[in-house]
């Protein structure tokens, strides 16, 4: 499936389509206390995701998050956090399948809401989902991660941000 142009985007979401100012409060980040995360599974974000999902993945539960991952022809290299979300474990809803279900239905697709039509539209060949299995942590547990690195770290396609962080949503719009 095609992703959208960016005059289709732009017609639909008139404002600063590239424009995403980042804030980088290092204080913040010293406010992230849990424990390490796992390393990631990489995966390339496009129309065939949800083939590209490790099996052995698929229905564990845990955190993902969208990085932009830029191919500028020197180093160092560069990435931008851009959304971070959650799963539950096995074939639910919320299912890493069934939430990458979701995504790529918005690729090419304008009727999707604007966040996520901008995350699967913009960056073709350039966005990677990182997933942390974190099967050995409650559902609560791993609502409270993800909600601690939405408010310190501030991806700018989250809506739900509070707290200090949740002020500067204006920045992003």
């Amino acid at each position: 499936m095609d992703v959208l142009t960016l005059h289709e985007i732009n017609n639909s979401f008139p404002e600063k389509t590239y424009q995403f100012p980042i804030l980088h409060n290092p204080e913040w980040w010293l406010e992230i206390n849990i424990d390490a995360l796992p390393i990631p599974d990489k995966v390339k974000f496009d129309s065939e995701i949800k083939e590209n999902i490790p099996v052995e993945i698929r229905n564990n539960k845990g955190i993902y998050m969208f990085f932009l991952e830029p191919q500028h022809p020197f180093s160092p290299e560069i990435k931008h956090l851009v959304y971070v979300g959650r799963v539950r474990a096995g074939n639910t809803n919320f299912s890493f399948l069934k939430r990458f279900d979701d995504y790529k239905k918005n690729i090419g697709n304008l009727n999707g809401s604007r966040n996520k039509v901008l995350l699967t539209n913009l960056w073709p060949n350039h966005t990677f989902v990182y997933f942390y299995s974190l099967n050995q942590k409650t559902d609560e547990e791993i609502a409270e991660i993800e909600d601690l690195l939405i408010k310190k770290i501030l991806p700018p396609l989250n809506h739900r941000i509070g707290g200090k962080a949740g002020q500067t949503r204006q920045i992003y719009n």
